[in-house]
């Protein structure tokens, strides 16, 4: 029996592995030779019929258009270390108008109290005579005038020759009193002129006195500016400049203004006009700046703000003429001399410009136009009639200002 029962647990244990290993057969292995995976089916594209080489002219692929081939003579096709130069002329035409200020302050005309209105032709004490009118009372007006440009830009230097001219523009003041109208003329020893003594004296107890300034101007520039692309904004300015400035100021007097003959005219014998003009032309070297930037925000990028200084030094050719003529154009003198000053100019400008296209914009703004070392005609006025041409101060200075607007094209 026992013999029985220990064979049986043999033939049981050499049967239960090959059932315990057949019954795994359905249950991946986590040890053993990993089982190979079945290959992804693959599909190439079809392929373009391929044609020996090289390729003709005629087979190959068209290429870029002509409009954006790059010329020969262009240094490369990488621009970053080169820009390309540009050569354009540019101008600019528009107008402008100064006003000088205040051409002097000689007293000229005083109110006789002590005459009564009686043509005495005795002078009037200080204390009997009060100052009515000076020059400095005569504020010239605005006049205005055109202005020009012509230039030539190549990379970043420039060529430029520009000019300005205001005619001749008068101004009048105009007192009127009986016989109570002092201007204090006087010649040798209390004697006036041969012709010009007047009703006792043409320039005492006077009925009507008329002071007139009139001022022309105008400039011509050869300016030559250059600017680094490394400093935004900045031009230097150098060139030569040449500056015209003509003033006249004529003192009419009339003493007998409410007498007149049958035809209601007053007589020319007793009335004289004293006149002195000047004429100053400064040429010299000029050099100067400018500055350029748009403006901050960034909606108004298209308006920029412009700022320029300029200042020559040269030589100052001045011509002066004081002349004495009767109302009947009779000419007690007429004398013109010349001189040769150091002239200073001084100019400053703001503008805004405003970008309206890429080629053209517009200008507006305001100068200042200072001038040092000139001969003004309210300086030339001497009361001596004996010595008209002993007052000659050439060493003043005038000021002129207002506003410029103009067009700028670049062709």
């Amino acid at each position: 029996m026992n013999g029985w029962w220990k064979r049986a647990a043999v033939v049981a244990a050499l049967l239960g592995p090959c059932l315990e290993a057949r019954a795994q057969q359905q249950v991946p292995s986590p040890v053993g030779a990993a089982r190979m995976i079945e290959p992804l089916r693959y599909c190439p594209e079809p392929q373009p019929e391929l044609v020996p080489g090289p390729l003709t002219p005629a087979m190959a692929p068209t290429g870029p258009p002509d409009c954006l081939s790059l010329p020969g003579s262009h240094s490369s096709a990488f621009q970053c270390e080169q820009y390309t130069i540009e050569n354009r002329c540019y101008a600019s035409l528009g107008g402008m108008g100064l006003q000088r200020y205040r051409p002097g302050s000689t007293p000229i005309v005083f109110f006789d109290l002590g005459s009564g209105g009686i043509d005495t032709g005795a002078t009037p004490l200080p204390v009997n005579a009060p100052l009515i009118y000076s020059l400095d009372r005569l504020h010239p007006n605005i006049h205005t005038g055109v202005r020009a440009t012509l230039g030539y830009l190549f990379g970043d230097q420039a060529v430029e020759l520009s000019g300005f001219y205001i005619p001749d523009d008068r101004k009048t003041f105009v007192m009127q009193s009986q016989g109570n109208l002092f201007v204090p003329f006087t010649g040798r020893n209390g004697a006036f002129p041969v012709g010009f003594e007047g009703n006792n004296g043409l320039w005492r107890q006077a009925d009507r006195v008329e002071v007139s300034y009139s001022n022309s101007i105008g400039g011509l520039e050869a300016t030559y500016r250059s600017w680094n692309a490394a400093v935004n904004g900045w031009d230097l300015l150098l060139g030569v400049r040449y500056l015209y400035a003509q003033e006249r100021v004529n003192i009419f007097t009339d003493d007998e203004f409410f007498i007149r003959d049958f035809f209601n005219r007053p007589d020319p014998r007793r009335a004289a006009t004293y006149s002195t003009k000047t004429r100053n032309n400064i040429v010299g070297p000029q050099f100067g700046g400018e500055y350029s930037a748009p403006m901050p925000v960034h909606a108004l990028n298209w308006i920029w703000f412009t700022g320029t200084a300029k200042a020559a030094v040269g030589p100052n050719f001045v011509d002066r003429t004081v002349s004495l003529t009767r109302g009947d154009k009779f000419t007690a003198f007429d004398i013109t001399r010349q001189s040769v000053t150091l002239g200073q100019l001084y100019e400053a400008q703001a503008f805004l410009d405003f970008h309206i296209l890429e080629k053209l914009r517009l200008r507006a703004g305001y100068q200042v136009l200072y001038a040092v070392g000139v001969s003004s005609a309210g300086s030339q006025i001497n009361f001596d009639l004996s010595a008209p041409t002993a007052k000659n101060r050439d060493y003043s200075s005038i000021l002129w200002h207002g506003p410029v607007a103009e067009l700028q094209f670049l062709f």
